[in-house]
């Protein structure tokens, strides 16, 4: 082999050793895996259930770098009171059992997050007394927008579109607002009771923000 030769064989050794060397420095000096500080549960809008429904819910873990995933999956979920809610067969879904109020958990890479379950018993369509119903909404995403409803239901009278005349009011606008109109709008990250009120009549629903996706 050529002097020339022998050279660029050293440089290129050189070379590789310096990206090995490189590269394990750069492993070496890598910072521990982010850790989960949070965990939130989300829904879709809704308020009461009623017994023998269905109702999903959402799991988002919140790490040390400021990202969210989704882990509805991968959480441990249960009741504290399974005559009222039980778990089913899919992750993350409770059947309504009874009427009451349950406490549901999600728990994942050891953090915790509750949310509060009321379930109602089914009642027949015939209306018997003055009833306010609220149409459930929710913008969804930080910056979206939705609108809510209310009637007021009334035997043997026409139902009356009561929305602009209700008190709305969210229970975190730092998630999401609502005006006397029912206009909504997405905040921040979380979730939020919206509650109307109408003369002795009230209802209420839960609204989500979801992280971005």
């Amino acid at each position: 082999m050529s002097r020339h030769s022998r050279i660029n064989c050293l440089r290129g050794a050189a070379v590789v050793a310096t990206v090995f060397v490189t590269a394990c420095n750069a492993a070496y000096q890598a910072g521990p895996s982010p850790t989960t500080l949070a965990l939130q549960i989300q829904v879709p809008p809704r308020g009461a259930v009623a017994t023998n429904s269905t109702n999903a819910f959402l799991a988002y873990a919140l790490d040390s770098d400021g990202a969210y995933k989704l882990v509805t999956t991968a959480a441990q979920w249960s009741s504290s009171d399974p005559s009222v809610a039980r778990t089913t067969t899919t992750v993350g879904t409770f059947l309504a059992a009874g009427p009451g109020s349950t406490t549901i958990s999600a728990r994942y890479d050891g953090v915790e997050a509750t949310f509060p379950m009321v379930v109602v018993a089914a009642t027949s369509t015939a209306i018997t007394a003055p009833t306010l119903r609220v149409t459930a909404a929710s913008p969804r995403t930080i910056g979206g927008t939705a609108a809510a409803t209310a009637t007021l239901l009334r035997p043997q009278t026409a139902n009356q579109n009561v929305t602009t005349e209700v008190g709305w009011t969210s229970s975190d606008p730092a998630v999401a607002t609502i005006d006397q109109d029912g206009r909504m709008r997405g905040v921040g990250i979380g979730t939020t009771l919206i509650t109307a009120q109408y003369q002795n009549l009230s209802q209420f629903f839960w609204a989500s923000i979801a992280p971005p996706q």
